[in-house]
């Protein structure tokens, strides 16, 4: 796993990649972080799949958000399209748990031209 720091949305969020073009990404959940997913992603690495996550705001190695505001799906949604904005796929499977589920899910509804795939694990839509 390869870890480096993107500049999102004004936070210093942590990035792991499995892979140098990645098209899975893996989204975690509540109180998880990116690192959850080594596993998983080493095995479908090691399968030709090319598979990154990131730890969302506040979560892991990423950066907390001020005092002064909230974490809002809202917000999470702007940073994995900011997110998709970087790697160089057209479209993308996301695979999302628990609160990483909720964001894939209104994501993919908000963007589904992005999507190739999605799945969601104890993740609940809107």
């Amino acid at each position: 796993m390869q870890e480096d720091y993107r500049i999102i949305n004004h936070l210093q969020i942590c990035f792991c990649s499995w892979s140098d073009t990645p098209n899975i990404v893996f989204l975690h959940g509540w109180l998880d972080q990116a690192a959850g997913w080594n596993q998983v992603a080493l095995n479908l690495s090691q399968k030709g799949h090319a598979v990154c996550a990131y730890d969302q705001r506040g979560h892991g190695k990423s950066e907390h958000a001020p005092l002064s505001s909230h974490y809002h799906f809202p917000d999470y949604v702007a940073d994995l399209d900011a997110i998709l904005q970087t790697l160089p796929h057209q479209k993308v499977t996301l695979i999302g748990h628990s609160m990483g589920g909720t964001v894939a899910s209104l994501y993919s509804a908000l963007r589904p031209q992005k999507i190739s795939k999605l799945v969601l694990i104890e993740g609940l839509g809107p």
